[in-house]
């Protein structure tokens, strides 16, 4: 009886074809991280003036996010506070340096959500296009949070370290990944959880999740513990070099449940990575690389420190996990279409039979 394999998607073509591909790829990137760029910088409002934020004479947590603070001096130091003029929009040195942060930290997003697919899937796979829904997270997260309108430039740098720290991990270039931790404890102090996802993504592959866990190298846990006081040197550090903690932002959970708990809220929470965490809470199993599958499970406890440390209502906070929820939707979309065609192929089997009988016949 004949038999049917189906192999993986792949892009097939001529190398010109496939050039005009990538170019349009990168135009439809480059012209998508621009207007989003145009939108963020223009359309909402600063949470702190340019001098404030270059300076570090904002709250904390904000101060000890030193990285997108170097940045800003560095622009005031080779820029001044001179306009410049868009067409007919003149824009004030804050909205360009804010243009330019979300201009440049969301191509690299999509750069590293794009290596990330082609890690997974292949270099011809042509769901790498999917990386570009990375800028359709961003703009629900930042843009159409009708809540808390305001401008925080390090919310779009995470994305762009947390992604590289995965990345790393996958591809198992330690080096990378310490570089992406260190520098982006620099930028936010979500990066905690890359520890978490290093011991995660450390797991035996080949055992299910309960004995992998008895099967983990203890010097994976000691690595770990390493990182996480590493990290917390590098936070004390940065507020020591902003003059200390300060008083800080208090945030109430039992406002964050009465939050939480108004429906009004719940279209927001929803819209949380435009949607599309929906497939991939359906279509959990089609996640087909165990270690992308077993990091889901840190997401609820994110949502709870998040719950705990910030507003419900800034749907911005889930920035990291887009290079994360983006790759997996690739992984789904790739292993929904082969489960398709297998049954295709399945189906002509009994067909292909008949036609040999009577071939034969």
């Amino acid at each position: 009886m004949p038999t049917t394999e189906v192999q993986p998607l792949t892009v097939s073509g001529d190398g010109g074809s496939g050039g005009k591909r990538n170019l349009l790829f990168w135009m439809l990137c480059i012209a998508g991280c621009f207007q989003f760029a145009q939108g963020f910088s223009i359309t909402l409002g600063p949470a702190f003036t340019l001098q404030d934020f270059a300076y570090g004479h904002v709250e904390s947590p904000y101060r000890r996010r030193i990285f997108m603070e170097w940045v800003y001096r560095a622009f005031l130091h080779l820029h001044g506070t001179r306009v410049f003029h868009l067409g007919k929009r003149i824009m004030t040195p804050e909205q360009q340096v804010l243009f330019l942060t979300g201009f440049v930290a969301s191509i690299l997003m999509v750069v590293v959500t794009w290596t990330l697919i082609r890690q997974l899937l292949g270099r011809q796979t042509p769901w790498q296009w999917l990386s570009l829904a990375a800028i359709y997270m961003l703009d629900t997260h930042e843009l159409l949070s009708f809540d808390i309108r305001a401008q925080f430039p390090y919310d779009l740098t995470t994305p762009v370290f947390f992604g590289t720290g995965l990345y790393a991990l996958i591809s198992r270039k330690r080096w990378l990944y310490y570089a992406a931790f260190l520098i982006g404890t620099l930028n936010r102090e979500t990066t905690m959880f890359l520890p978490l996802l290093f011991v995660v993504c450390s797991l035996p592959e080949e055992f299910s999740l309960r004995q992998a866990w008895r099967q983990i190298r203890p010097l994976v846990l000691a690595e770990a513990a390493a990182q996480l006081v590493v990290w917390q040197l590098l936070v004390m550090w940065c507020e020591r070099m902003t003059g200390g903690p300060g008083t800080g932002i208090v945030i109430s959970w039992r406002n964050n449940l009465h939050i939480v708990s108004n429906p009004t809220h719940w279209p927001l929470f929803a819209s949380t990575f435009g949607f599309l965490w929906i497939p991939l809470v359906l279509f959990h199993d089609r996640v087909s690389d165990t270690r992308l599958r077993r990091s889901a499970y840190l997401l609820p406890l994110w949502v709870a420190v998040m719950f705990y440390t910030g507003d419900p209502l800034e749907i911005r906070l889930y920035n990291e996990w887009i290079p994360y929820v983006t790759a997996c939707l690739a992984l789904i979309v790739s292993n929904s279409l082969l489960i398709v065609r297998r049954g295709n192929a399945a189906a002509d089997r009994p067909a292909q039979a008949v036609e040999k009988m009577i071939a034969h016949s």
